[in-house]
This record gives structure tokens, sequence and C-alpha cells, in this order.
């Protein structure tokens, strides 16, 4: 509901969405053998069905311009490996 009201207010303000920025994330400080499964899923959930979830409920605002742009940013965690964040790379 809050998604819908956001993107028809930015459709009467501006006409139409030319750039989308995902950069939601979510994380526990648990090693790898005390996250639960919940606490994964909801990682994930955050990170991964969150960022589809915005960029389709923009998608029809975002193809009415002719420079369209979806920018998705990610931690850069998994590159040194991170003991308390598991789903980003954790050891």
């Amino acid at each position: 509901m809050f998604l819908s009201a956001l993107l028809s207010q930015i459709a009467s303000q501006f006409g139409q969405l030319d750039i989308l920025v995902n950069c939601a994330a979510g994380n526990f400080l648990a090693t790898a053998e005390n996250l639960t499964p919940n606490g994964f899923r909801t990682v994930m959930e955050i990170d991964a069905i969150g960022t589809f979830t915005m960029s389709q409920a923009a998608f029809p605002l975002l193809k009415q311009s002719d420079t369209a742009c979806i920018t998705n940013i990610s931690a850069t965690l998994q590159y040194g490996a991170t003991w308390w964040q598991m789903p980003c790379g954790g050891r």
C-alpha cells in the first residue's frame, strides 16, 4: 500500500521515474552455525525479494522514460569475509 502511494505521488509530481536505486540490506550478527534458517530467510527477503518487489513495482513508471536505469547496490563484505555476517560471505 505504501509503495503504491509512493509511486503514485512520484507520477503525479514528476510525471515519470528515471532512476531507481535499490540498496536495502539486512543482516544478523551471528556465526554461520548460529544463524537460524529463519534468520537467513529474513536476510534474503530483505535483500533479494525487496529488490525484486521494488523493481517490479517501479517498472510501469520506469518504462515511460527513455533513460530509465535501475542500480542495485550490494555489500562488498564477501571480498574479505565477515565472521559475523554469514549471508554476506561469512566464513
